[in-house]
């Protein structure tokens, strides 16, 4: 926990975030730096609101829909699927952020968004107007594991 503690106190979760956003970093790199995020996320509640505060969800939706690997994009739904769980706080926040994700090009972000979404709107319980669009659109797409 200490070291955790310290990591946070010189500017981890933004370090972590900032790396996200770099193209000079390999895909690599960045999948490490949502490990360390699914690590941070899930020593507790403070910890994801920190993550959340930091315009966290923004930075890894953002880079779920610009990511090539499928293996990096699952770790970021894990992510995702962590933040919105034991959240209240930001649960709101990370659903919108799931939303947002529905148009994007990429067809696995899609997918793992949609599945993300069944869980976040069992915990949310109410319907954001926003999503039925996104839904409806989403259902004309050629790729069926989107489709499913």
């Amino acid at each position: 926990n200490r070291y955790l503690i310290e990591f946070l106190e010189v500017g981890g979760v933004l370090t972590l975030l900032e790396i996200l956003a770099l193209n000079k970093i390999t895909e690599e790199d960045k999948k490490e730096s949502i490990k360390l995020l699914q690590v941070i996320a899930n020593s507790g509640r403070k910890y994801k609101e920190l993550i959340c505060e930091s315009y966290g969800v923004r930075s890894i939706a953002e880079f779920l829909a610009k990511s090539k690997s499928e293996e990096t994009q699952e770790e970021v739904q894990v992510l995702l699927d962590s933040l919105i769980h034991g959240n209240p706080k930001y649960q709101n926040q990370v659903y919108k952020g799931l939303i947002a994700l529905l148009p994007c090009a990429s067809p696995k972000a899609q997918q793992l968004a949609l599945q993300t979404l069944m869980t976040a709107q069992s915990i949310i319980g109410t319907t954001h107007p926003s999503i039925v669009d996104c839904v409806l659109k989403v259902l004309c797409t050629m790729h069926l594991e989107v489709q499913y």
